[in-house]
C-alpha cells in the first residue's frame, strides 16, 4: 500500500511518485544530488532514495505545503524560502497532515500514523538566485510567489529543465487560499520565468503528469490575463480545501480568489 515508483528521464532526472500521487524529483550530479520536495511523509522516502543513489544528497522544497515538505523529517539538509517558513510550520505538522489525509482520502488518518514521517522545523534558507553545484551541472532557485508567497522553481542549465512545483502544472494552480498571493503577483511571476529562461524545454511539476511543456505556462499566464483585463470572470470550482473562481485555457486551469486580484 505505501509504495514508491520512479521513472528515469534523460539528463540524470528521476521523478519519483509518492503514496498520494506526489512527485517528488531527483537531479544526479557527478558529486552530488538534489531530491526537490519530500511528499505528504507517509513511508520512508530515505529509504527509497538510499536504494536508488550512491551519492550523497540534500533536500529543497519548492513551497511549504504538506504534501511537498511532510517527508523531510528524514534528511539533515533540507531547504526552504523563508516566506514559507510560517506556513510550513503550521501545515506540515503531523496533526495538519492528519487532518489533510481525512479530509482528502476519506479514511481515518491513524490508518496511516505508524507510516508518518515526524516533523522537521531546522530549515535552511532559499534566496531568488541561489545556485547548488552538483558536481558537473548547476542548479538554479527562482522565487515565484502567487501559490504560495515562498514559492520557488528550480533550473537545471544542463537540460534546461525547469522544477515548477505546484506554480506550473497540468493540474489547477490553487490561488484562493488565504495564503496564497495576489493574482497579479502570480502573473508576475509567471513573467518573470518566461523572460528569465526563455529557453525551457521541459517543465517537472509537483503533481502528474510529467514533464510537461512551456506550453502550460502560456496557458497559465493567459487564464489571469483574461480575468485581469476582465474578459472573463470564471465559474465557481469547490476542492477539499476552499473555492474560488475556475478560469480554464487549452485545458489548463486556475482557481482564484476574486477579492484578491492586485
Amino acid at each position: 500500500m505505501l509504495k514508491f515508483t520512479h521513472q528515469s528521464f534523460d539528463g540524470g532526472i528521476i521523478a519519483i511518485t509518492a503514496v498520494m500521487g506526489e512527485q517528488i524529483y531527483v537531479v544526479v550530479g557527478s558529486k552530488r544530488a538534489m531530491v526537490i520536495d519530500t511528499g505528504m511523509g507517509i513511508g520512508s522516502l530515505k529509504t527509497y532514495l538510499d536504494q536508488l543513489l550512491d551519492l550523497p544528497y540534500f533536500v529543497v522544497n519548492t513551497h511549504g505545503h504538506p504534501d511537498h515538505g511532510g517527508g523531510n523529517g528524514e534528511f539533515d539538509e533540507v531547504y526552504l524560502h523563508p516566506e514559507d517558513f510560517e506556513l510550513y510550520a503550521s501545515m506540515v505538522s503531523v496533526e495538519f497532515r492528519r487532518f489533510d489525509l481525512e479530509r482528502i482520502l476519506k479514511v481515518s488518518a491513524p490508518v496511516y500514523d505508524e507510516a508518518m514521517i515526524p516533523f522537521m522545523d531546522a530549515l535552511l534558507p532559499l534566496a531568488d538566485g541561489m545556485s547548488f553545484d552538483l558536481g558537473d551541472r548547476i542548479i538554479t532557485t527562482i522565487h515565484i510567489p502567487g501559490h504560495t508567497r515562498g514559492s520557488v522553481a528550480f533550473y537545471d542549465e544542463k537540460t534546461k529543465s525547469l522544477f515548477s512545483g505546484d506554480t506550473i502544472t497540468k493540474t489547477d494552480t490553487w490561488l484562493f487560499q488565504p495564503h496564497c498571493e495576489s493574482l497579479t503577483r502570480y502573473g508576475e511571476s509567471i513573467k518573470k520565468l518566461l523572460n528569465t529562461h526563455p529557453e525551457i524545454r521541459a517543465l517537472y511539476p509537483g503533481h502528474l503528469p510529467t514533464p510537461i511543456s512551456m506550453e502550460t505556462t502560456r496557458s497559465k499566464l493567459e487564464c489571469v490575463r483574461r480575468v485581469l483585463s476582465n474578459e472573463e470572470i470564471g465559474i465557481w470550482a469547490e476542492t477539499f480545501a476552499g473555492e474560488g473562481l475556475r478560469v480554464e485555457v487549452d485545458g489548463v486551469g486556475i482557481i482564484y480568489d476574486p477579492n484578491h486580484l492586485h
